[in-house]
């Protein structure tokens, strides 16, 4: 099956709307498959080499597009690309089980030289000339985005750039408390966290860090400060945290908070997948299943808030039961992107 919105016992008729995005890696030599020969091997990032020149002759510039001329991004069914997720860096200060085994987490993990790095200089070059070919949404993901070395100055250039208009991030909520108001005052409304547990003991488990509470505070100060939607993902992971699905679910019909489920999926040769803990999206959606009965809906729906019958003033709120999203996601990735 494939992954999708879901909410219990709402009779909305669904609506399909996909939205394609491109990934950017800031890193200097990128892995390529050739299916001419069958093989993987390692070459040069194009676009730092490009990215060194321009910046050079066009250092605060922004590129001129005649309209008339540009050309927007396709991919191969000639849909038009216009979401770019951008990753900022390789370093994150949590070690979880999916990206770091727990045999390894006494040892300091392999990080790139920060010269292997894209400058923001370049990076928001990446961005400008995105823009000018069509994309209108960008998502900062990492690793973790935010313990990037003055990332709110990045982020308000960023918010200057026109046509921009939709500016996301995905973080791991550990330093949100601190970032949450500067995030909002440059323009972010919309933010993923990943949240693997509400058990403080289980949540060390999984990172590797005690630090549940000052996650939840970060995500109690991005609920007050009006960041919306917030979306939790949520890696399940069987006999770790699978018996919190119900939990979870719970929480996205109290609040206005969305969940994603993600497959456990393995990362690199250094994660700790095993296939006993891992569990298909099938089973996690019978496992919801068991709370009620999911009614697929639109995107645009799935966004918890409350659902009105009527209009004007006088409006009444239906229960909550049937207002709130779970999203399960076959994505082979974690949380963290």
């Amino acid at each position: 099956m494939s992954g999708g919105n879901y909410q219990i016992k709402d009779r909305q008729k669904p609506q399909v709307r996909s939205e394609r995005g491109v990934l950017l890696f800031p890193v200097r030599l990128v892995i390529v498959y050739s299916a001419r020969t069958s093989s993987w091997f390692i070459r040069q990032n194009p676009i730092r080499s490009i990215l060194k020149k321009t910046c050079k002759q066009e250092k605060n510039s922004v590129p001129h597009v005649d309209p008339s001329d540009s050309t927007e991004l396709k991919d191969l069914f000639s849909r038009t690309v216009s979401y770019l997720r951008l990753s900022l860096t390789d370093r994150c200060n949590l070690k979880c089980l999916y990206c770091v085994p727990e045999k390894d987490r006494s040892q300091c993990s392999p990080r790139l030289d920060h010269n292997d790095l894209l400058s923001y200089e370049e990076l928001l070059r990446v961005v400008r000339v995105a823009v000018s070919m069509g994309i209108s949404k960008l998502r900062l993901t990492g690793g973790e985005p935010l313990v990037r070395r003055d990332i709110m100055h990045f982020i308000d250039q960023l918010a200057e750039i026109d046509n921009l208009n939709d500016i996301r991030i995905t973080t791991n909520g550990v330093l949100l408390e601190k970032f949450a108001d500067p995030l909002v005052a440059a323009g972010i409304r919309k933010i993923n966290i990943s949240l693997d547990t509400l058990k403080p003991e289980r949540f060390e488990r999984i990172t590797g860090v005690d630090c549940f509470t000052q996650v939840w505070r970060g995500i109690e100060r991005a609920q007050a400060v009006g960041f919306f939607p917030i979306k939790l993902n949520t890696v399940v992971m069987r006999g770790i945290n699978d018996d919190e699905l119900g939990d979870f679910v719970r929480m996205s019909q109290e609040t206005a908070m969305q969940i994603r489920f993600i497959e456990f999926m393995p990362i690199g040769s250094s994660s700790s997948w095993d296939k006993k803990v891992y569990m298909s999206s099938d089973e996690i959606m019978d496992r919801i299943r068991e709370m009620g009965e999911l009614i697929p809906v639109s995107k645009g729906r799935a966004d918890g808030r409350p659902l009105c019958s009527g209009s004007g003033r006088g409006q009444k709120e239906r229960s909550a039961l049937s207002v709130r999203s779970v999203t399960v996601s076959v994505n082979t990735a974690t949380g963290c992107a």
